[in-house]
């Protein structure tokens, strides 16, 4: 759902709804990022190394996602805030 969300945020007009919008996706994203790591932990058998590798790479792609969007919401934000003065 919130990625649907995060897709419907363009039509909206509202800069409130659409940072509200990018913040649940952002929250749903770490939250997958934790359930897979949880996942991971209790069900370890071995040294697990492989699963680190999984790990390190898909932490390093919700990190970098949550910046793109963090920074994308940011610029506009300060765009909206120029183009009111």
């Amino acid at each position: 759902m919130a990625s649907v969300n995060l897709k419907r945020r363009k039509r909206s007009s509202n800069s409130l709804v659409r940072l509200l919008r990018t913040i649940s996706f952002i929250e749903a994203l770490v939250s997958v990022l934790t359930l897979q790591n949880t996942l991971i932990m209790v069900n370890l058998k071995g040294d697990g190394s492989e699963m680190l590798t999984l790990t390190a790479i898909t932490s390093a792609a919700i990190m970098m996602t949550v910046l793109a969007l963090s920074v994308s919401a940011m610029i506009k934000g300060i765009a909206g805030l120029k183009s009111k003065e």
